[in-house]
């Protein structure tokens, strides 16, 4: 399976956008206000998970009113990313000629080998590893994980959470990469033994690309 080509999103682009959001985040800015103010020529998706950053630094408003509001949001995007990955997994599934787990197989696998008594289990559970290496790009890799959004390197925690999680993957399970299904930042790491792609380009690659 090879990849097509893809560089990422230019920091500049990204940086336009997210200082336009971070000025407005305590005035509820639309997508729209920041796509009009920045002139810009980014995905409309991207520039939504852009803004969402942006207003990652607000303070939560503990009010109870605010907590309902916070915990609806939440459930809205969980249901959103597991729609996603569940497509993504699908895709790989009907593609991929070998064998492989998806995350749901791996925690009842782990499961069963905690009840046989197994010791020293490695409970990392990524949202695809293949039972043996699978090539990809030219390289051999053991897992797949997917996410839901646009990676940037600005993005309150969530950028540093990212990386923790990729190495603690290579680490214990070999090399890997990990999906963003609207793309990263231009540049974004530079992880041995892990790879970054966007969702399109992957499934492209294996035959099955999406239609924008």
């Amino acid at each position: 399976m090879d990849a097509l080509p893809y560089s990422g999103i230019p920091a500049h682009k990204i940086k336009i956008i997210f200082q336009a959001a971070c000025a407005r985040r305590h005035r509820n800015p639309q997508i729209e206000d920041i796509i009009r103010t920045t002139g810009t020529d980014v995905d409309r998706e991207v520039v939504s998970a852009i803004l969402e950053g942006a207003l990652r630094l607000l303070p939560p408003d503990r009010s109870e009113e605010g907590d309902s509001l916070r915990r609806e949001k939440e459930a809205i995007r969980a249901a959103h990313a597991n729609a996603a990955e569940h497509s993504f997994v699908q895709a790989i599934k009907e593609c991929y000629q070998g064998g492989m787990r998806d995350e749901s197989q791996q925690k009842k696998d782990i499961r069963q080998a905690i009840d046989n008594g197994v010791e020293n289990i490695i409970k990392l559970t990524p949202d695809i590893m293949f039972d043996t290496p699978a090539e990809f790009n030219g390289k051999q890799i053991c897992w797949m994980e997917f996410k839901n959004t646009f990676r940037f390197r600005k993005n309150p925690f969530i950028h540093r959470k990212h990386i923790k999680q990729v190495k603690r993957y290579r680490d214990a399970l070999g090399p890997g990469v990990i999906v963003y299904r609207l793309g990263y930042e231009q540049n974004l790491f530079q992880i041995e033994g892990v790879g970054c792609y966007r969702e399109t380009d992957v499934l492209s690659a294996i035959g099955k690309g999406v239609s924008a």
